[in-house]
């Protein structure tokens, strides 16, 4: 059988909104890129590494950085990044690509090897560490065959789809056969950012380099745990520092276009940040925030479809921006809650996506009693609740009960 040829390939761009530039920082007196092509070379699996890089003036500097560092490249599309990883691959004729993206200078390459292994010797399309994130930030590892982009490249159509690549991949677990990769022991730390997207961010990276980094020697994810356990200062340079709010990516545009889909895995970080955020968990009947963990052992039974749940994703231009969660007992009922990201609230978009989700669920279940309880200083909610015809039915300690009956 003919060994299938593996390679790396690394999106980069010298734009980036919260820090330009970044991918050609110093650390210790290397750019920062340097070191993510550096670790990948430790790979054991690795036949090959490529950079994928826009085919823009400004992305120029990347080209002179590649060719000086004598590495494969190829340029193409800024922003359909999905065609330029498709089109990289095609002319390197790769059979297994590794993606990696250019701001994580921590990548680990026994982690790398890992997940290719996995994927080697497994039956999957798709095999990953981030479908259930258990590694911190920034060791970020996805391995998909040729004929996966193949497809991805040809029926992906959602601009987001095109701009991160694999979001069509994971969506469709009907299509795809996914397997997710899970950290053991010290290496599962999901709380930890290891990736490079602020100052805070880039000023944690050169304190590990400081402490670890020799020159033509590499460091392991468990000595940076160590380092971590030893210097517990370290964490808090960048602990405040978030993923980029959906939101921000969602205002950008002015349009309002309002659809919703059953929840899959690639909405478990952002169903998560919604959960945490304190103007939603204050009115639970625990108003606090949930671990991790807490949210992964939650989330992941009711998207595999094994409790009498549903969530519904609501979306605005094809981007996250709230949920609708039912919860189903034997007599054909269903309780609701719902939670939208504040800066969509009081648009009529709740109002929306429920009669969207109604429709589903009496065609799918045949439910047509829904019900809702409601924290008495919730006064958003009880206004929502009642527009919608549902009948106030008692008043117990702090919560309200609604009912709606559909005919």
């Amino acid at each position: 059988m003919k060994k299938r040829k593996i390679a790396a390939i690394i999106q980069a761009r010298i734009t980036s909104t919260r820090l330009p530039g970044k991918v050609l920082m110093d650390i210790e007196g290397k750019p920062m890129l340097w070191h993510v092509i550096n670790r990948l070379k430790f790979s054991e699996k690795l036949d090959n590494i490529i950079l994928a890089i826009p085919d823009t003036k400004e992305s120029d500097v990347l080209e002179k950085f590649v060719k000086e560092n004598n590495i494969k490249y190829f340029r193409g599309s800024k922003e359909d990044v999905l065609s330029r990883y498709y089109e990289t691959a095609k002319k390197f004729k790769i059979d297994v690509i590794v993606r990696i993206t250019s701001d994580c200078p921590l990548i680990d390459p026994k982690i790398v090897d890992l997940v290719i292994q996995k994927h080697l010797d497994s039956e999957t399309d798709y095999t990953s560490n981030t479908l259930e994130r258990t590694f911190p930030r920034g060791l970020d590892v996805e391995v998909f065959n040729f004929k996966v982009l193949e497809k991805t490249q040809k029926e992906a159509r959602k601009n987001y789809q095109r701009e991160h690549v694999t979001p069509y991949i994971c969506e469709n677990p009907k299509i795809f056969k996914l397997q997710n990769i899970k950290a053991k022991g010290k290496l599962r730390r999901p709380e930890l950012r290891l990736t490079v997207d602020t100052k805070e961010d880039l000023k944690l990276i050169r304190e590990i380099y400081r402490h670890l980094y020799k020159l033509r020697k590499i460091f392991y994810t468990e000595e940076i745990i160590d380092l971590f356990n030893n210097h517990q200062e370290l964490i808090k340079i960048n602990e405040k520092v978030r993923q980029k709010n959906w939101a921000n990516e969602i205002m950008r545009s002015s349009n309002i276009s309002i659809r919703i889909r059953k929840a899959n895995f690639s909405d478990v970080e952002f169903l998560w940040y919604l959960r945490n955020q304190p103007d939603v968990y204050r009115y639970f009947k625990k108003p606090k925030r949930v671990s991790w963990e807490e949210h992964i052992k939650w989330i992941v039974p009711i998207i595999l479809r094994m409790h009498k749940k549903n969530i519904f994703i609501i979306e605005n231009d094809s981007l996250p921006i709230g949920q609708i969660r039912f919860d189903y007992d034997k007599e054909k009922r269903a309780q609701m809650s719902i939670s939208l990201l504040k800066e969509f609230r009081g648009k009529g978009i709740a109002t929306q996506s429920f009669k969207k989700a109604i429709k589903i669920l009496k065609k799918e279940k045949k439910i047509r009693t829904f019900f809702a309880e409601v924290h008495k200083d919730n006064t958003f909610s009880q206004k929502f609740f009642e527009n919608l015809n549902f009948k106030l039915t008692s008043k117990k300690k702090n919560w309200f009960k609604y009912i709606l009956e559909l005919k």
